[in-house]
This record gives C-alpha cells, structure tokens and sequence, in this order.
C-alpha cells in the first residue's frame, strides 16, 4: 500500500506477520520518511494517511507488548525501512 512517499504494509497484514515469522525474523512494515509522511499524508488530505498512522502505531504497540523490537535501515537520501523483528525467546517479554 502506498500513502504518499511511502510503502507500507496495512495494519491487519503487520499483524499476521508478526504471529507468522520466526523468531529472530524481520519485517519491513514500512519504507519512506515514517513521520513526514504521515503528517505529509494528513496534510494533503491523503485518503490513506490514518493507514500509515496506524500501522505505525501497531509496531509500537507491539514494542511495548514486548512482541517486536523496531529499527530502521537507511535505504536512502530521507528514506528508510521501518523494521519490527521478532524477539527470540524470553528475552523479549516485557514485564
């Protein structure tokens, strides 16, 4: 799905990646300029701009849950990939 400059996958398939991959596994929810685009997309009136908020939110949340921690690669001039890795074992259980 693309919302402005920005590739990024829907909230419902981040979800289901993140029950699917393995640990130790990565996804790549997103690639572009994750906070500009969204208030890029928002500012223009974006028909997908609460998309990309959304997905943005869901690997937050799944941060915090201790599901996912989330990097970013850069892949070029203000563009990069958003990245939520699975943890392996307890040692990414939040408690």
């Amino acid at each position: 799905m693309m919302t402005g400059n920005c590739d990024h996958l829907s909230v419902r398939q981040f979800n289901e990646r993140l029950t699917t991959v393995k640990p130790g596994e990565i996804i790549i929810y997103a690639t572009g300029f994750l906070a500009a685009d969204i208030a890029g997309a928002f500012h223009n009136k974006t028909p997908t701009a609460a998309d990309l908020s959304k997905v943005a939110e869901a690997a937050l949340l799944a941060s915090v849950r201790g599901e996912a921690f989330l990097t970013q690669r850069r892949v070029g001039p203000k563009r990069f990939e958003y990245r939520a890795q699975k943890p392996n074992g307890a040692a990414g259980k939040a408690g």
